[in-house]
């Protein structure tokens, strides 16, 4: 929610954002009837919590760009069937988290390529560097291992910090599923974690 003295330039017009400024119910209500501003607002209202979040589902900060990009013209073609009485945010996140799935779907199909050589470096790095990246390198090979559904709810729920409604109307499954979904998720990341922590010994 917009609060205090910010202020935000849309489309050359300067709106001071207060606790009066409208919310995503009024401002879909205002795209719907061609107000240009509006949608301006609502796109600067989520565009970094929803890059965050497609770049953490992707891993790839320019992907995630694009896919949010894409996300916000396909709430313009669909804005009209919303339902107004639904909250816009996990309606448009589930439509992000949906193209990311995609996206890593038609990735998981195409054959991948190796790393040049000439990109290895042979200079290790201060110890606490190279423990830190190698920490990086089993969690994101964890998360990599987890079931897509599975993956994506952990880091909504504990990186993003999405209440579990909000990730049960944003995947359009039961409060029930979010939670057994999320308890699986973190057991097979500590039972994998901790196998690699004990073949490193």
């Amino acid at each position: 929610m917009w609060t205090g003295n910010q202020r935000v330039v849309a489309d050359g017009v300067v709106w001071r954002m207060t606790a009066e400024t409208p919310g995503d119910r009024e401002l879909v209500v205002a795209v719907r009837d061609g107000d240009a501003r509006a949608f301006d607002l609502l796109v600067r209202r989520h565009l970094r919590a929803a890059v965050r979040l497609a770049a953490r589902l992707l891993g790839d900060d320019d992907a995630a760009e694009d896919v949010v990009q894409d996300s916000f013209l396909a709430v313009l073609e669909s804005l009209d069937g919303f339902d107004e009485n639904r909250s816009f945010a996990p309606w448009f996140y589930r439509i992000v988290a949906n193209r990311c799935s995609n996206l890593k779907r038609s990735r998981d199909r195409r054959p991948t390529e190796a790393l040049p050589s000439s990109l290895e470096s042979d200079e290790p790095g201060p110890e606490g560097e190279a423990e830190r990246r190698a920490l990086g390198s089993r969690l994101k090979a964890a998360l990599d291992g987890l079931p897509e559904r599975q993956r994506q709810i952990l880091m909504l729920y504990d990186v993003e910090g999405f209440t579990g409604p909000e990730i049960s109307e944003m995947l359009d499954i039961s409060s029930a599923t979010v939670r057994w979904h999320l308890h699986q998720a973190r057991a097979a990341m500590r039972a994998t974690l901790e196998v690699e922590a004990q073949e490193e010994r």
